[in-house]
């Protein structure tokens, strides 16, 4: 025994067993015992009896194995998997019209209720029992089949098929002449194959029919919005070679500046270094403590002058630190200040003054340092995934303005086409932007519903759902789908 199937598994209940190399179906004779497919025991596609197994109190019987409706199949490979082939599609007509003539040959006029099945190797098999009349199941299915059929000539084929089998009132029976006949016609067009059933990947939320049903707006309106986007950022492109060449020259001047500044500091201590050790012979009517004081003079001056000289160099690197790294426009690094010159008579002062002046410049740059993108940074990686979606909303938008539908920084690996549903609810700001909430979450994954104010989509109202994952202590987004404006 394998396991019990339920009710809703299959045409019959019963348990799950092997016989030989197959799966069987074993379930209580008794329990069947009115049924019409046993008169069906031996036939190729109407479930009939395959034996009897005998037990201490009765009768068990083994009965094929039917996995799954031929419809479910059928509304799976034409919705998501490959289109069947001509040599499938013979496999399936070809089944109905032997099916067809058995029940023919069981019942007499064939009028029997059931439905269509596919058995564990992938035969297709009438099953008496729940369903309707064999020929209008046989019909639907041959004409969804012809719906989704690429070939003329077969197609023509399968609408005769078709109108021959829904011809139940003015033809009731089934000639069995008439079904070898379009037996032979379909065979001779292409020859029978077995059918595939491989599992085919699930389909993304997006691409599902009743989710595209669903959108509110055009993606015409949303490429329209698109390409206005993108003639802003060439013109933004356009000006950017101008702001490099005007930094460059900026960055030229301060270094010719710095430089000037440099030279004239060690003039400037050269000089006094020379007018303190002059040949000049010290008055010996002068006070020993003024002697001392005029040689320690040279000393101070000389530590006056490397103070200012690492001063100068803290402004300067101050001056050269890229705008973006800052937060600040190349326009704000202001004028360069000039480097007090010291005073021989104020020495200790104009020391404390230059000292003083590279603590703030250091205390500056370093309050400089903490731009936007570590804020950006600190809230994307938020144990919050709202907080954390408002920041990736942003990113979003930045990419799809520039042109980067892939946007690492913000969606996930192997997601394809956020960036283009995100655009538009991204680029909304103020009272326009999207409110966030939170729908549900699961540890590391989080589904967030983004209701739009007004200009954010084409409806006001209209609302996305956006799934974000955990990556790293970093929120991305994973997924992202329209939905209708649900009732409060």
């Amino acid at each position: 025994m394998i396991r019990v199937l339920d009710a809703g598994e299959g045409p019959y209940s019963g348990t799950l067993v092997t016989d030989g190399g197959a799966v069987v179906v074993l379930t209580d004779a008794a329990a069947i015992s009115g049924w019409a497919g046993w008169q069906h025991a031996g036939d190729e596609h109407v479930a009939g009896p395959l034996d009897l197994v005998r037990r201490r109190d009765g009768h068990d019987v083994l009965l094929p194995w039917c996995t799954e409706p031929l419809s479910l199949f059928l509304g799976r490979r034409l919705a998501d998997g490959p289109r069947l082939s001509a040599g499938e599609v013979s496999t399936l007509v070809g089944s109905i019209l032997r099916g067809l003539d058995e029940l023919a040959r069981g019942q007499g006029d064939g009028v029997v209720e059931g439905d269509w099945w596919l058995t564990d190797d992938g035969r297709p098999l009438f099953a008496i029992g729940r369903g309707g009349i064999a020929r209008e199941r046989s019909a639907r299915v041959v004409d969804r089949l012809h719906g989704g059929c690429d070939d003329r000539t077969l197609g023509r084929l399968l609408a005769t098929i078709r109108e021959g089998l829904m011809a139940a009132d003015t033809r009731p029976g089934m000639p069995r002449r008439q079904l070898e006949l379009w037996e032979s016609e379909l065979f001779a067009i292409a020859a029978p194959r077995p059918l595939d059933r491989e599992t085919h990947g699930p389909a993304r939320v997006r691409d599902i029919e009743m989710v595209r049903n669903l959108r509110t707006g055009s993606l015409e309106s949303r490429r329209t919005h698109r390409a206005a986007a993108g003639t802003t950022d060439r013109a933004a492109r356009g000006v950017l070679p101008d702001v490099v060449a005007a930094a460059a020259r900026r960055t030229r001047e301060l270094r010719r500046s710095f430089g000037q500044r440099w030279r004239t500091l060690l003039s400037s201590a050269g000089r006094a270094d020379s007018a303190g050790q002059g040949g000049a012979t010290p008055d010996a009517s002068r006070p020993a403590a003024d002697r001392a004081s005029a040689a320690g003079a040279p000393s101070r001056r000389r530590r006056l002058v490397v103070a200012g000289a690492a001063a100068v160099v803290v402004l300067y690197a101050g001056l050269l630190w890229p705008g973006d790294a800052t937060g600040e426009s190349a326009d704000g690094a202001g004028a360069p200040v000039s480097a007090p010159t010291p005073a021989p008579t104020s020495s200790r002062q104009a020391g404390g003054r230059e000292e003083s002046g590279a603590e703030e410049e250091a205390s500056d740059a370093e309050v400089g340092s903490r731009g936007p993108t570590a804020d950006a940074e600190k809230v994307s990686s938020s144990d919050d995934p709202v907080v954390a979606t408002h920041a990736l909303l942003s990113t979003i938008g930045a990419c799809a303005t520039a042109g980067d539908t892939e946007c690492a920084g913000a969606v996930a690996d192997g997601s394809t086409g956020v960036v283009d549903t995100v655009a538009a609810f991204s680029d909304a700001v103020g009272p326009e932007a999207p409110s966030l909430a939170l729908v549900d979450e699961y540890g590391d994954v989080a589904v967030i519903r983004a209701t739009s104010g007004a200009a954010g989509a084409e409806v006001s109202g209209a609302a996305q759902m956006l799934v974000v994952i955990r990556v790293a202590d970093e929120w991305l987004v994973r997924d992202a789908y329209d939905v209708a404006d649900q009732p409060e």
